[in-house]
């Protein structure tokens, strides 16, 4: 009897404890996740295509022989520059000109020096000759980003050679074929990657206080300079935008450990919810610290903003950090708590 009795009571009094315990949220509380928000305003967004490529004189011409025989005299040097009609070399006992006004970018022979022609082929290529009035950058795109660049889209050019300087300039051709510049190149994945040559001209205005008007004949760029460009393909100005990683893509079911019926396993055994049944959301700070998902719809980006055609509103407050939370754990109705960038990824560390 007064082990019944002693059972009961231990019973009552872990009653009692549990009961004591949850009232003074010591046991059954959520816990609270430290997140970074943002509020949700208008920016402008410029989406960009980076690409990089090297510096080249948009027009260099060849200049052949069209007769065999002795390099009898050379009246140019590489680097000098020449007019129009001007006697470039003697090949036996007749002149080549140069047919443009440019600088001599290459020279292939010595005077003494035979070479090849007939008037039906190119022979023997005695020599480049270069217009350095008309600059320009080919790079190569990729087949995803090649649609959205056009003619006359804007680029900022960066020239290794000169550092934290930008050029500006306008794209003048794109490839459409790989007769027309394109080319394939084979990734460590054996996959084919497309890459399609977009011209880019150097604006001279960018680039006039390098040149030295005491030396006319100096000139900023070299051919074959590396460099690279972000093409400007779409501004859009006055428009919602919300930081890149506060947008991520979530299960419709709007569960997280729960997969949908329809989903497939992944090279790793894990299961993965079909692409159809995913859409893009964002996490929206709520009046007593919990979360909601907001389905959106978006646009155009840039490096840092995405620009959000509907599901939020001007001030709307969202999460935008830590990443793994945002993109993997947060659920709705989780409590948050808001801190700093550096109290969040300082502890982290």
């Amino acid at each position: 009897m007064k082990t019944v009795k002693w059972i009961i009571f231990s019973l009552l009094a872990m009653i009692i404890l549990l009961v004591t315990l949850k009232l003074n949220n010591l046991i059954g509380k959520k816990n609270v996740v430290k997140v970074t928000t943002e509020k949700v305003i208008k920016r402008t967004i410029v989406e960009t295509v980076n690409a990089s490529g090297k510096i080249s004189p948009e027009t260099e011409i060849k200049i052949s022989s069209e007769v065999s025989g002795e390099i009898t005299d050379l009246f140019v040097h590489e680097g000098d520059s020449v007019k129009k009609g001007q006697a470039l070399v003697r090949v036996g006992s007749g002149n080549i000109v140069s047919p443009i006004k440019g600088t001599v970018l290459l020279i292939n022979i010595k005077k003494g020096e035979r070479v090849t022609g007939n008037s039906m082929m190119a022979g023997t290529e005695i020599m480049r000759i270069a217009d350095f009035n008309k600059i320009e950058v080919r790079v190569d795109v990729g087949e995803s980003d090649i649609v959205k660049v056009n003619v006359n889209d804007s680029a900022t050019i960066y020239v290794d050679a000169y550092n934290n300087k930008k050029f500006k300039g306008v794209v003048t051709r794109i490839a459409s074929s790989n007769n027309g510049g394109a080319s394939i190149q084979g990734g460590s994945t054996g996959t084919d990657v497309i890459n399609y040559k977009v011209y880019i001209r150097l604006l001279p205005e960018s680039y006039q206080d390098l040149m030295d008007s005491a030396k006319p004949k100096s000139f900023p760029f070299r051919p074959g300079m590396s460099a690279s460009a972000d093409i400007q393909t779409r501004t859009h100005e006055n428009r919602l935008a919300v930081p890149i990683n506060a947008v991520t893509t979530r299960d419709k079911s709007d569960s997280i450990s729960e997969k949908s019926v329809t989903s497939e396993k992944n090279i790793d055994g894990k299961t993965s919810p079909d692409v159809d049944d995913l859409e893009e959301v964002v996490f929206v700070m709520q009046k007593d610290g919990t979360v909601k998902k907001a389905k959106v719809r978006t646009d155009i980006q840039d490096i840092n903003y995405i620009e959000i055609l509907r599901g939020l509103n001007k001030g709307d407050e969202v999460i935008t950090g830590p990443y793994d939370v945002v993109s993997k754990t947060l659920k709705i109705g989780d409590k948050v708590k808001v801190v700093s960038k550096s109290e969040l990824f300082d502890k982290k560390k």
